[in-house]
């Protein structure tokens, strides 16, 4: 008879000592960051005709802030009595580069219009009555809006219809808080003798 032969042990492996920790996964949505915010600039003054014109129409805008701001990816829309929707005013193409210094004026005008040698850029779509203009930053949001006379679109009420040769424009405070602005359009606008690029 052939002596038992001892029963072998299992082999024990041991655990390798690494400094890496494996990886953790989670499961779940992951939180979209922020889209940046936009300083805020205000529509100042707009015309829509002049008795020589009915192409003499201008939007001025105000940046009451301490810095310059780049209007690269911002644009304006329009809206007419009849519109079901806003539409093109001035594109983003026609913003690209433009700058509105700090504490100053930025000029739109008709191409036509006897202001477009001073204007900062102009656009072929006319203002008329009962229009409103909304000026949209690079997040899609409306930064200031405007409507006058029967615009259905408007800050709580609508502005008055300027006639030839007269403008709306945001009332003057002072220079610490230059223009008032309670998002109430009939408010704080009022009929004025044209005056772009100034107040």
């Amino acid at each position: 008879e052939k002596p038992e032969e001892p029963k072998k042990q299992p082999e024990t492996k041991q655990k390798e000592n690494t400094s890496e920790s494996a990886p953790v996964f989670t499961s779940g949505w992951v939180t979209p960051p922020s889209p940046p915010s936009y300083p805020k600039i205000l529509i100042s003054e707009i015309q829509i005709a002049s008795q020589d014109t009915e192409k003499d129409d201008f939007v001025e805008l105000y940046n009451s802030n301490f810095w310059d701001i780049d209007l690269t990816d911002w644009y304006f829309q329009r809206k007419t009595k009849g519109a079901d929707d806003f539409s093109t005013y001035a594109s983003k193409n026609l913003l690209s580069g433009k700058k509105i210094l700090a504490n100053s004026y930025f000029l739109i005008t008709n191409s036509s219009s006897s202001f477009a040698n001073t204007a900062d850029i102009t656009t072929t779509y006319p203002l008329t009555e009962d229009n409103a203009l909304a000026l949209k930053n690079p997040n899609r949001e409306i930064v200031d809006k405007v409507g006058w006379g029967s615009s259905p679109d408007y800050e709580t009420a609508a502005a008055a219809n300027p006639q030839a040769d007269q403008s709306i424009g945001r009332t003057w405070l002072s220079a610490a808080e230059p223009y008032i602005d309670t998002d109430n359009n009939q408010a704080d606008f009022e009929i004025q003798e044209p005056s772009p690029k100034a107040k």
